[in-house]
């Protein structure tokens, strides 16, 4: 299990691109760090913020992930390691957004991923790469799948990835945005494998073409109930692996299959995905 309290001086040894901007008094915001200039917000999370600024040395644009710290003493969130470490695993792999190095600000309190800036956010593939080297993604949506001018696919935000090892090991089941998680782990499996990102994939398309998610529940239960009066709910007929789950209720209502709902075996892997596309 990954602790969450890792010092900021194992971070330094650890990742060799780390590099100390110089301190000065009006060094304390971002936008501020020598080397970059800040251009505009592209988003905000309860991390931090990403900016697109332009490296000055190269001329470059570049994304900016800053990553905020309310206390040294907690350390850096697992989250955090395990996000730079699988970016470094998929260096100069097609479809990944590169990570260009990592600046640590200590008396800010920040880590900052300098990231591969693509120019517009839209939606699908390159997992593959990812599942060929057993990573699981574990939160694709939308804003996590990036597409530039070229229509050049980039994957990003790599926060709730895993590795997964020879062994059959338990997995978190608190991944995924709702919308586009699994009913196998909406059931509650610790069992899972690459096609919770198939599927994740799947709700995606289906939101390229509509223009709205597949499956918009209000939380977990709400979301299968809302995926079984689509697929029909799990029984001895259909779908009985999931009847096996430990949160899988017997009581649950008996939805039947949407008429328009073309019966399938199972969820295709990314690699199937790929050959589907190209037909």
């Amino acid at each position: 299990m990954i602790s969450t309290k890792i010092d900021f001086n194992q971070i330094q040894q650890s990742f060799k691109k780390i590099r100390t901007p110089p301190q000065n008094k009006n060094n304390g915001i971002i936008n501020k760090m020598d080397n970059f200039q800040i251009i505009k917000v592209l988003g905000e999370g309860s991390y931090g913020r990403v900016y697109k600024g332009k490296d000055q040395t190269t001329q470059e644009i570049v994304a900016l992930k800053e990553i905020k710290f309310d206390d040294l003493s907690d350390g850096i969130p697992a989250s955090t390691i395990r996000e730079i470490t699988i970016l470094k695993e998929l260096k100069n792999e097609q479809n990944i957004l590169q990570l260009k190095e990592t600046i640590y600000q200590p008396e800010q309190k920040k880590l900052v991923l300098v990231l591969e800036y693509i120019d517009q956010d839209l939606v699908i593939n390159g997992v593959l790469n990812c599942h060929n080297k057993r990573i699981i993604h574990r939160d694709l949506k939308p804003q996590n799948i990036l597409i530039n001018s070229d229509l050049e696919i980039k994957i990003a935000d790599f926060g709730l990835s895993k590795t997964l090892s020879h062994f059959k090991e338990k997995l978190t089941k608190e991944i995924q945005t709702l919308y586009y998680r699994a009913p196998e782990l909406l059931l509650g499996s610790d069992k899972y494998s690459t096609v919770v990102d198939s599927w994740a994939i799947g709700c995606i398309m289906y939101e390229l073409f509509t223009f709205k998610p597949l499956f918009q529940g209000e939380c977990e239960v709400d979301q299968i109930f809302k995926i079984f009066q689509f697929f029909g709910t799990p029984n001895k007929q259909r779908h009985q692996e999931l009847t096996h789950l430990k949160d899988f209720n017997p009581m649950f209502p008996k939805f039947e299959e949407d008429e328009n709902v073309q019966k399938t075996q199972e969820k295709p892997s990314s690699n199937r995905q790929k050959k589907q596309q190209q037909v």
